[in-house]
């Protein structure tokens, strides 16, 4: 136990350190090149939130280290070698005299053996901590919906299920997911408007989002102390409302419809002073962020033609790709 917490503190600077530098080079390249369409998007903060797994799946950290083989000057002797190297801080990794040090190992050389393995084990209980509250939230949660949902009997769209205890539509279930929807919506919507929700949330279920995202959030509880992680995963959230927002719209052919019911909901839950409290965490909150409900109605209006990822698109996605596994393979050298 102690092993596996010293280990743990170490690779959670180290991932600290290599996903900031991973969603730097997403924002910077989505920046840089213009990036507007979601599915490009999503691919180039996917591609960040890969990278980590990987790291925490593979990268090795070495075992407790009390002190490190540093030369006489140093961190300035450190910043030397960096600097030598400056490609290598992708990586975040040192080499001297031939041997491999994550910053994790730095930082764990500084603030010795004990602090090492009292941090790594309350980290590890923060993330189990609030796993376990997710965890419970949802399953609360599940029975709540089993207790309230029923059958819409929406002409044409049979299985659609409503509950008067939700303010934001969502597909729940793994393995037999479905639609439920607000009683609400019923109220508020028109019936292209609530065909054109209905269809948002079908694109959700064919992209798996219903199997990807709690697990995504499950990650995020767990690796807390990993700001930066949940933030590139929020980006892959919001991308994906706008891509299932675009295959809506395309369905009923009208972006139109689809703007008025997103307006109609955050209204509805602003008025009724919506907190997000009865909706688990793996079902992202409609009204958390005004600027991303904007975004989304502006990007339904923007993209009136068919999704095709321009040459520069595929470009600054390859390019991101490559600055983000370039030295996973061969890496424990200079």
């Amino acid at each position: 136990m102690i092993e596996l917490a010293a280990i743990f503190f170490k690779k959670i600077v180290y991932l600290n350190l290599n996903m900031s530098l991973s969603v730097l080079a997403a924002i910077v390249i989505t920046k840089v090149f213009r990036i507007r369409k979601p599915g490009v998007l999503f691919a180039v903060w996917s591609l960040a939130v890969v990278r980590f797994l990987y790291d925490f799946a593979f990268q090795y950290q070495r075992s407790l280290v009390d002190t490190l083989p540093l030369p006489q000057h140093g961190i300035l002797t450190i910043g030397i070698y960096m600097k030598e190297r400056i490609v290598k801080i992708l990586f975040t990794t040192l080499t001297l005299n031939g041997t491999v040090f994550s910053s994790g190992d730095l930082i764990s050389s500084h603030i010795g053996r004990n602090m090492t393995v009292f941090l790594g084990a309350l980290m590890i209980l923060a993330g189990a901590v609030l796993l376990g509250v997710k965890v419970s939230k949802q399953v609360r949660f599940g029975k709540m919906l089993a207790e309230s949902a029923y059958e819409a009997g929406i002409l044409g769209y049979e299985g659609i299920m409503v509950s008067d205890m939700i303010q934001t539509p969502m597909v729940w279930g793994i393995l037999k997911p479905k639609v439920i929807i607000p009683t609400s919506l019923l109220c508020i919507c028109s019936d292209e408007e609530l065909k054109a929700v209905i269809n948002h949330e079908k694109a959700h279920i064919r992209r798996m989002d219903h199997v990807i995202f709690p697990v995504l959030s499950a990650i995020r509880a767990f690796f807390v102390t990993v700001p930066v992680l949940g933030y590139a995963i929020g980006k892959m959230e919001e991308y994906t409302e706008m891509i299932c927002d675009k295959k809506a719209a395309a369905e009923i052919k009208s972006g139109s419809s689809l703007a008025r019911a997103l307006v109609k909901i955050a209204e509805f839950q602003v008025d009724a002073g919506f907190t997000g409290s009865k909706v688990p965490s793996a079902v992202p909150g409609f009204v958390s962020n005004r600027k991303i409900v904007e975004r989304r109605i502006d990007s339904i209006f923007r993209m009136d033609k068919p999704f095709k990822p321009g040459f520069v698109s595929v470009l600054s996605a390859i390019l991101l790709a490559v600055i983000s596994f370039l030295f996973i393979f061969g890496s424990n050298t200079f």
